[in-house]
C-alpha cells in the first residue's frame, strides 16, 4: 500500500437474518434487484436488495454446491450432487433432473448464458462443470411429457494442447459465458477460453 493511501472504513447497510447454518453460496441478480442464500443445511432463502429484506424459502435438503440467478428470465438453478432444480422467480419447481451419467461425478460448477445487451436468445443455455475437465452445455426445453427439462446439446472435454491434445483432468470449479466465448477455471489453477457461443445457439 502506497504511503499516501487513505484507509476506508466498510460499514454494513444492514444485516439479513434468516440462516442457523453457515452460509456456503451467494448468486445475484442486478436486474430482478435479487440475491440469493444457500446454508450449508441446504436452505435456500431469496432476499430483495432494493427493501434489504426476506422474500421467500426456496427450498431445503441436501447442501447446494453451485447456484445462479438468471438475469434474463429469472429462473433459478441449484445444482445439489448430481442433480439439477430450476425455480421461477416466484419459487415455483420446474423440474428437479439427474444430470449425470458417472456415478462418482457431481455438479461442481454452473452458470446461465445470458447472451450481450439485447441480443435475443432463441434458447437458454445452462453450462455445468464436471470432474475430469467436462463441461456440459444444456438447453431448457420442454420434453415428451410436456414438463420442462435440460436436454444436452455439448459435452467439452478440456484438453491441453502443450501436451499433444491430453484431456484436462481437473475439475471444472467456475464458469463464465460470454458471447467472444466459454470460460472456465479448474481445481488446478489454470483458466482457459473456450468454444464460441454462436456455435451453441
Amino acid at each position: 500500500m502506497s504511503p499516501n493511501a487513505k484507509s476506508v472504513d466498510l460499514a454494513p447497510m444492514t444485516s439479513l437474518f434468516g440462516h442457523t447454518q453457515p452460509v456456503s453460496t451467494l448468486a445475484v441478480s442486478k436486474s430482478f434487484s435479487t440475491i440469493l442464500s444457500a446454508s450449508t443445511d441446504g436452505v435456500v432463502l431469496l432476499w430483495d436488495l432494493n427493501r434489504l429484506e426476506f422474500v421467500r424459502k426456496l427450498a431445503s435438503g441436501r447442501a447446494v454446491q453451485c447456484a445462479q440467478i438468471n438475469s434474463v428470465t429469472g429462473d433459478i438453478l441449484l445444482c445439489r450432487g448430481q442433480r439439477a432444480a430450476l425455480y421461477t422467480l416466484n419459487g415455483d419447481l420446474m423440474f428437479d433432473q439427474n444430470i449425470c451419467v458417472d456415478p462418482d461425478d457431481y455438479v461442481h460448477s454452473c452458470a446461465f448464458y445470458e447472451g450481450a445487451g439485447n441480443e435475443w436468445l432463441v434458447n437458454t443455455l445452462v453450462f455445468t462443470g464436471h470432474r475430469r475437465g467436462v463441461v456440459n452445455c444444456w438447453r431448457k426445453c420442454v420434453g415428451a411429457n410436456g414438463k420442462w427439462n435440460l436436454e444436452l446439446v455439448k459435452r467439452l472435454d478440456h484438453v491441453d494442447q502443450r501436451k499433444g491434445g491430453e484431456r484436462t483432468p481437473g475439475t471444472i470449479t467456475a464458469l463464465t459465458p460470454m458471447p467472444t466465448g466459454l470460460y472456465t477455471g479448474d481445481e488446478d489453477g489454470k483458466a482457459v477460453s473456450s468454444v464460441l457461443m454462436s456455435s451453441l445457439r
